[in-house]
């Protein structure tokens, strides 16, 4: 197996750094959207017929889980680009900054909130529709 030069390395520890980066950016930026895309639907929808507001209501719970789902996978892949960060600043002979782990807690309320939301959403709508 061919080892990577240097360089190499430090363009991919670059690469990754930014990744990594990106995906904490993403734990923040699309739970926020989500919120405010559906209270902005929901609430434009307050004085319209009853079956409307339930199917929208259905409707955003239904992203709410796709949104769920997707801040987990970003977790994920959050976890694989610090720990091979890490293995590159090994190699390299460099301190390890970073850390992984399988939870960020700073995220957990933000993550609370839209399964909170996404619930509240996913009940209302089927609590219309059955009145």
């Amino acid at each position: 197996m061919v080892k990577p030069s240097k360089m190499t390395l430090r363009v991919q520890l670059t690469e990754l750094n930014s990744r990594s980066r990106w995906y904490s950016s993403q734990l923040w930026q699309i739970p926020f959207a989500y919120l405010g895309i559906s209270g902005i639907t929901l609430g434009s929808l307050g004085n319209s017929n009853t079956l409307y507001f339930a199917v929208a209501s259905l409707a955003m719970g239904f992203v709410g889980m796709l949104i769920t789902l997707h801040v987990f996978a970003i977790l994920k892949s959050e976890d694989a680009a610090i720990k091979k960060l890490q293995s590159v600043e090994e190699i390299l002979g460099l301190g390890t900054k970073q850390k992984a782990s399988n939870m960020k807690w700073d995220v957990v309320p933000m993550t609370i909130i839209v399964i909170s939301a996404t619930l509240f959403q996913l009940i209302l709508g089927i609590v219309l529709i059955a009145k």
